[in-house]
């Protein structure tokens, strides 16, 4: 074959990502494409990239590569907006608002097509939640709050009628009786055509559905009236998480039934990047397995909530064959019945108008939060549920219960119906949207031919021919510009129900937890706007924060978590390992990026070790060792640091006989009831500097007191009254992960830090800047004949092999860095600005094999602080004042700080007057959060000056970045609630 037939040789691939997705697909695409699921070959340094991705979920591998294919199965951010109950309680509220409009105003005025059928929904966060809206709605009994009669709840509104007074209109019913059979009009949209001729209405019983707002399926569902909603508040008895979110649905009334069974259809829809909406003909009737009843239980006197009555998901039926209905075949085209596959077609036409309108509203409202997929032809496949039903006038109504993004590839029967129909609905989907795209051809205009309905045009309807796809966003960037628009509109939602615009909304308890307090003055909605901003688009890099079950995480300063760059770097260096060509590049890249990082490229040398813990020990000895500390010499040391920075300079003191000094930095100028033969302690630092101060141990921020100490300043004065003898050491671990330590205008010796609390790998640096320590080396450099500095400082401090993945890792937070500080972060955020973010799927392919190599300079660094401070300090102060408001609760910090001299970090510890540390955190552990007690390593001094106990110490909260405020809302909620005659 000649090379020009090779260039013309073409043939497509697609990649469809798990087992039941990969064997539903793969027959209905060409027979010549190519399945390369699972088996993506290298190919040089290119991977083979498929032309076709499907994927139930996003996933992380796929990341690198589903911009660049030609079509994909989701838009950016389509899962998050249409899969969430939540969401959808947002956008189809009646008093919504509106998500078009850049302002996020009100759109109460907008006119309402009179067959969309929105069920009244309501959102709250856990029990606390729950209760104030069982509250509004009448859901408790008068007799709930009798403790005697609690449990015998005295009445029932509206469900004292017996089922037999109910005259519901049933499908088959409406089949059989000719006066019930409408002519179906597409054209039309008046109320007063496809009418069910209805019976008389039943009144409506006060009973709602109450759902896990991310559940799909039986077991996050529940009916709930005044007959059993106090058992949703008994700590014992209720389903519901605390801090989880959830929605109410008012119960759909009147309901039509199948064969008098409650039903819902499945509806197959799906949203294309150019914003139109597509509606399936074939659909599935899902039914219960009992008959519908309100009748009481004659010995109880209470409504029974069966799951098999009320709930008609094919999870809550399927488990008893002898009356499950499987998937029962309808037909939106259809005006009567017919038969498919040896089984009826129920017809559905008469209820296409009203599905229409909900879809229409839905891709309307949401497709803002999931724009910016015509690069990869993205589309969001659904399956929508519908409860049919009627109004007064006969109108046939459906009632939109959720969404599936994307729905099962599976039945719930695997008989050949059901199976034709998945297969039916797909195959027409692959044919008019995915072949042409990837085949290069046009799409059909007219989608009838196909089975599928289009529905909506959105007014102005992207047109690929009039831009360029290089021109287009990239979908992972516009996916991160959605989550920031979703942020704002859920804020704006959240500040409308607290300013009582929605009429009985969202509970006020619930909504403050989760989002702004109306007695946070400091907290506005602009600057918790820019703050989430920030915070989503860190967490988006984060995969701890992709899993919805993950905890809270207020333990950052133990460990922070880490992003995906840190671990693709990592993972990369194991992959492919060689100690002379890729680990010595490895450590260098290292080194400068941690100079970099730290603000010492002019003055600063690198040495590198596991922890921080090592590098203070070998400093220590160090100094002892080479002979730069003598008996005459005096240590000073701080009683905040830590006792890795603490334990190894009196040692050192101790072996050369050298004089100790503490320096208490939260105390005044007294001893304080120290013992006697105990080293001397002050309060001023420049009391006890003299000429024969050798060193000055400190730290730039103490791991539990979270303020930052003015290091410039004290090392200027240190510097001045030990006539410049003085070698001055920092700590700064606690400081880096959220300021930056401009080591070179610092004026210091020594700083240390671990990149574990940066975000990065368990690994330890330490700056050494150029000066007396590096005279001294000199001097041995000449006597061994060496003369580089760089690699006697290492040869000497740098013991065994270096951590080549951790060195790796480092680069990946050098990458994370520049890629926050390139963010951009504005009240209204649109497609210009999103050119400005650094996504690490731009680098070059050839940069991937090896460490970070992005052009990371000291003012991405900077950038990608302020932006951390700027987050940090909204959610400091959101938390100082909410604990402040807590009359037993103690904020540890010095008797005598100012706030105009010692910034303070995201690092909150108290004690409870009533609990101890221990129960407090096993309290926020069971609730979802994660944080810790104890004294964090800190000395005996430290415990001391702040009257501490050893065993049990104090409760320790340290943010970061991606922390949001809804986190720290919950926090303070949940510590509100504590329980204390249980945890004593």
């Amino acid at each position: 074959m000649t090379p020009m037939a090779l260039e013309e040789k073409k043939y497509f691939t697609y990649e469809a990502t798990g087992v039941v997705a990969n064997a539903r697909l793969g027959p209905l695409l060409p027979s010549d494409w190519i399945d390369i699921s699972g088996k993506r070959q290298s190919e040089g340094n290119a991977a083979t990239i498929p032309d076709f991705l499907w994927e139930n979920c996003p996933r992380q591998e796929t990341k690198q590569y589903r911009d660049d294919v030609k079509v994909y199965s989701h838009l950016p951010n389509g899962c998050a907006i249409l899969d969430s109950k939540w969401v959808l309680g947002r956008l189809l509220s009646p008093n919504r608002i509106n998500s078009s409009s850049s302002s996020l105003t009100c759109d109460n005025n907008k006119t309402q097509n009179p067959l969309l059928a929105t069920c009244e929904t309501h959102c709250f966060t856990g029990i606390e939640g729950f209760r104030d809206f069982a509250g509004i709605m009448d859901l408790l009994p008068p007799s709930f709050h009798d403790a005697e009669n609690k449990d015998t709840p005295k009445s029932i509104t509206n469900t004292e009628n017996e089922n037999e007074e109910y005259e519901f209109c049933d499908l088959l019913d409406i089949q059989q009786d000719s006066q019930h059979a409408l002519a179906f009009d597409t054209s039309s949209s008046s109320s007063t055509t496809n009418r069910i001729s209805a019976k008389k209405i039943p009144p409506r019983p006060n009973l709602w559905v109450i759902k896990d707002a991310m559940a799909n399926g039986a077991g996050g569902v529940w009916v709930v009236g005044q007959g059993n909603a106090h058992e949703f508040m008994d700590v014992d008895k209720t389903p519901l998480y605390p801090e989880h979110k959830y929605v109410a649905q008012q119960y759909v009334w009147p309901m039509i039934t199948y064969g008098g069974k409650k039903c819902h259809v499945r509806v197959y829809t799906t949203i294309t990047c150019d914003g139109r909406a597509f509606i399936h003909q074939r659909a599935f009737l899902h039914v219960a397995n009992e008959p519908f009843t309100l009748a009481m239980d004659r010995g109880q006197g209470q409504p029974v909530f069966d799951n098999c009555i009320h709930i008609t998901n094919c999870c809550a039926n399927s488990h008893d064959e002898s009356k499950f209905s499987g998937e029962i075949l309808a037909d939106f085209t259809a005006t009567e019945m017919t038969t498919r596959d040896g089984h009826n077609v129920v017809p559905l036409a008469n209820f296409f108008p009203s599905v229409r309108a909900t879809v229409q509203e839905i891709s309307e409202k949401a497709f803002p939060f999931m724009d910016g997929g015509q690069k990869n032809h993205g589309f969001e496949y659904c399956g929508m549920d519908f409860i049919l039903s009627y109004d007064d006038k006969g109108t046939a109504l459906a009632y939109l219960l959720e969404i599936n993004a994307p729905p099962s590839q599976d039945t719930a029967t695997g008989l050949v119906h059901a199976e034709n129909l998945h297969n039916d609905v797909l195959r027409d989907w692959m044919n008019y949207w995915v072949v042409p795209h990837v085949e290069g051809r046009r799409i059909l205009t007219d989608t009838r031919s196909c089975g599928w309905i289009c529905v909506y045009n959105p007014p102005q309807t992207f047109r690929e021919d009039v831009v360029e796809n290089d021109e287009l966003i990239l979908p992972s960037k516009a996916a991160i510009l959605n989550k920031i628009r979703w942020a704002l509109f859920e804020k704006k939602a959240q500040k409308t129900v607290l300013n009582g615009q929605f009429s009985g909304g969202d509970n006020i308890n619930g909504a403050q937890e989760i989002g702004l307090h109306p007695d946070s003055e400091s907290v506005t909605f602009d600057s918790a706007s820019e703050t989430n901003q920030i915070s989503i688009f860190a967490r988006s890099h984060f995969p701890y924060f992709y899993s919805q079950k993950a905890p809270i995480f207020f333990e950052n300063a133990g460990g922070a978590q880490v992003p995906q760059s840190v671990i693709q770097s990592m993972v990369a260096s194991l992959q492919c390992r060689n100690r002379t060509t890729i680990g010595t590049e490895t450590k260098a890249v290292a080194r400068e990026t941690i100079k970099t990082l730290l603000g010492a490229k002019v003055h600063g040398s690198v040495v590198l070790a596991d922890n921080a813990t090592t590098l203070f020990a070998r400093l220590a000895d160090c100094f002892v060792d080479q002979g730069l500390l003598t008996a005459a010499d005096e240590i000073v040391i701080s009683t905040e640091n830590h006792q890795a920075h603490f334990n190894p300079w009196v040692t050192a003191a101790k072996r050369i006989g050298a004089t100790i000094k503490l320096w208490s930095p939260t105390e005044k100028n007294e001893n304080n009831g120290f013992a006697a033969d105990e080293p001397v302690t002050r309060g001023s630092l420049e009391e006890l500097i003299t000429p024969q101060t050798r060193v000055v141990a400190i730290s730039h921020a103490n791991n539990v007191l979270g303020f930052l100490r003015p290091i410039q300043q004290l090392a200027h004065s240190i510097k001045r009254r030990s006539n410049g003898r003085a070698m001055v050491v920092v700590d700064g671990v606690a400081a880096v992960p959220h300021i930056f330590a401009a080591f070179d205008s610092l004026g210091v010796d020594f700083y240390v830090v671990s990149f574990h609390k940066m975000f990065g790998p368990h690994v330890g640096a330490l700056i050494v800047r150029r000066g007396q320590f590096w005279d001294h080396l000199t001097r041995l450099d000449q006597q061994n004949g060496l003369m580089d500095q760089d690699a006697s400082l290492r040869s000497m401090m740098e013991k065994g092999t270096l951590n080549i993945e951790g060195c790796a890792g480092i680069a990946g937070v050098g990458e994370y860095l520049k890629s926050l500080g390139g963010v951009a972060v504005a009240s209204s955020v649109g497609v210009a600005a999103s050119n400005k973010i650094c996504d690490p799927g731009e680098l070059p392919e050839e940069t991937r094999t090896l460490p970070f190599y992005g052009s990371l300079s000291e003012e991405d660094v900077s950038s990608a602080y302020v932006k951390i401070r700027r987050v940090e300090a909204t959610l400091v102060r959101l938390l100082i004042e909410e604990l402040s408001k807590m009359p037993r609760i103690q904020i540890i910090q010095p008797n005598h700080i100012s706030e105009m001299e010692m910034l303070r970090l995201p690092i909150i510890s108290f004690i409870h007057k009533d609990i101890s540390s221990d129960r407090v955190v096993k309290w926020c552990s069971e609730n979802g959060i994660s944080c810790r007690h104890g004294l964090f390593l800190n000395t005996h001094h430290f415990a001391r000056e702040f009257g501490l106990c050893q065993n049990d110490g104090l409760v320790r909260v340290s943010l970061a970045h991606y922390n949001i405020i809804e986190e720290v809302q919950a926090f303070c909620g949940i510590l509100r609630r504590m329980p204390v005659s249980e945890l004593q």
